[in-house]
């Protein structure tokens, strides 16, 4: 199975290596387009897609409902695969970036000091211990202890 995020509200999802696609975004509203999506690394049929708040799915993407209030506009996230319940999110607003340790239930600011929307990718290493963060302008940045 792979998702791949279009224009707008399009959300797509194949289960047979790309020969056909099927829309599968069924949340409305106009700023809750997908931004980026992916699996949870421990719990099988369960993705997570980041828009105008975090949504989830608990049937492989087949429908979604939210987690994180709205507003809350996701630029793109990573799960740590080391502690699947910490989940690092890239806002388009206010602190650049926000990290979970409740699988959602609660975010809080993570590595104070970015400029608001300067953020464009993130991603954490296999063994958990370190967080890059991918910048608007054009650089790399390590994130936490």
């Amino acid at each position: 199975m792979a998702f791949a995020v279009g224009v707008g509200d399009e959300l797509w999802r194949t289960t047979d290596r790309g020969a056909t696609w099927h829309h599968v975004w069924n949340v409305s509203g106009f700023l809750v387009r997908p931004r980026s999506v992916g699996f949870h690394p421990t719990q099988p049929g369960v993705a997570l897609a980041g828009a105008d708040g975090m949504y989830r799915s608990t049937d492989g993407g087949a429908t979604w409902s939210a987690v994180t209030a709205a507003g809350l506009r996701v630029r793109a996230f990573a799960i740590d695969p080391a502690r699947p319940s910490t989940i690092y999110l890239v806002t388009e607003q206010g602190a650049a970036v926000l990290r979970s340790v409740t699988g959602l239930a609660t975010v809080v600011p993570f590595d104070a000091g970015l400029p608001a929307g300067a953020g464009r990718s993130i991603a954490v290493d296999r063994d958990g211990g370190a967080v890059y963060l991918g910048t608007a302008f054009g650089g790399l940045r390590r994130l936490g202890s």
